[in-house]
């Protein structure tokens, strides 16, 4: 499939607070129109599978949701019914992303955090893929139960991309495909927004993903809280991977480093190529013996451009930075460049208070 440039300009930016079932319905009735048509193309593609069998593993995941954090299924709720669905394909808009690849679409994601810098601990990140199926934006939210946060999400889906949230806990996620699969998992989208509202440290973050498993993919969790505790979590369906900063420093792409998940990780060749030539890169860098960890030094990187494979790509293994994002716990801000970072004006998003 061909890549497809990113769209610069603005993202949407929504505000949303109350119970989960009003910030549900807040995003359903925003967004009506958007959510609608991905919904009609949704049921198009979800034809394709066997209909008994997906009604087993929407009752399933749900199931395990209902234990677990019975809050987002009332979201998912709301965003059904303030965007004109019934009950059923609402919840297939956030539960589909895991039912198998509906839509062959490369996807990267590079991420980078500092433990401390000239602005206290930091994270960097871009959202790569070949191309965008889906509405995004940028939102605050200010839930009843649980901490209030910043984060990238798709419309019409309970998911985030990445955030920020009040107590100072920042998560980046990048791609990872495992062999195996686990039944009983979460969703890994739905998963960074767990982590988002439910943790308040990177200790807590660790501990809720060493008891949660992702379904049938997963992700390279890179966390870093107010305090500068950092680590990468490598969590799949079966396995995990604990990883910890030696200099301050960690990163992560699309590939598995630690010995206990490498194993199970299921990577194309070229995906491969790139993701090592990213880390690579972000090695060489931050372990020359002139680097200095700053705000300004990881803009910079968030820009830069390396071949094969850069932290801001162009095309290189089919991936394109549609958008980046640098998190400042200290001042509760994210910054965001909605397009290539290199080229595109900077916005900013602070937590509700």
């Amino acid at each position: 499939m061909a890549s497809t440039k990113p769209e610069h300009g603005s993202l949407d930016i929504l505000h949303f607070a109350g119970d989960a079932y009003d910030i549900g319905r807040q995003h359903g009735e925003a967004l009506g129109p958007f959510i609608r048509e991905t919904a009609l193309n949704l049921q198009s593609r979800l034809a394709q599978f066997d209909q008994d069998s997906l009604e087993k593993t929407r009752v399933r995941m749900l199931a395990t949701m209902v234990h677990e954090c019975p809050w987002v299924i009332q979201e998912m709720e709301g965003i059904g019914v303030g965007a004109g669905l019934d009950e059923r394909t609402g919840q297939f808009l956030s539960l589909h992303t895991a039912f198998g690849n509906l839509v062959e679409v490369a996807d990267g994601c590079t991420n980078l955090a500092f433990s401390q810098s000239d602005r206290g601990p930091l994270l960097g990140k871009t959202l790569d893929a070949s191309r965008m199926d889906s509405h995004r934006l940028m939102v605050t939210v200010k839930p009843e139960v649980g901490h209030a946060f910043v984060a990238m999400l798709a419309a019409g889906r309970v998911h985030a991309e990445t955030g920020l949230n009040a107590e100072g806990l920042a998560v980046g996620a990048s791609s990872i495909h495992f062999k195996t699969q686990n039944p009983g998992g979460i969703n890994r989208n739905i998963m960074t927004r767990l982590l988002l509202q439910t943790c308040a440290t990177t200790a807590e973050a660790v501990a809720f993903l060493e008891a949660h498993p992702t379904i049938n993919r997963g992700y390279n969790f890179l966390l870093v809280d107010r305090k500068g505790d950092i680590a990468n979590v490598e969590r799949g369906p079966t396995t995990i991977g604990i990883r910890r900063p030696s200099n301050g420093v960690l990163h992560c792409a699309n590939h598995c480093q630690a010995p206990s998940t490498a194993a199970d990780e299921n990577l194309r060749e070229d995906r491969r190529i790139n993701s090592h030539a990213r880390t690579s890169f972000l090695t060489r860098v931050t372990e020359d013996a002139a680097f200095t960890p700053t705000l300004a030094g990881m803009e910079a990187i968030i820009k830069s451009h390396e071949e094969p494979a850069g932290f801001c790509q162009h095309g290189s293994g089919n991936l394109h930075s549609f958008t980046g994002y640098l998190m400042i716990p200290e001042e509760s801000r994210m910054i965001f460049w909605p397009g290539y970072p290199c080229s595109t004006p900077p916005q900013e998003l602070r937590i509700l208070n």
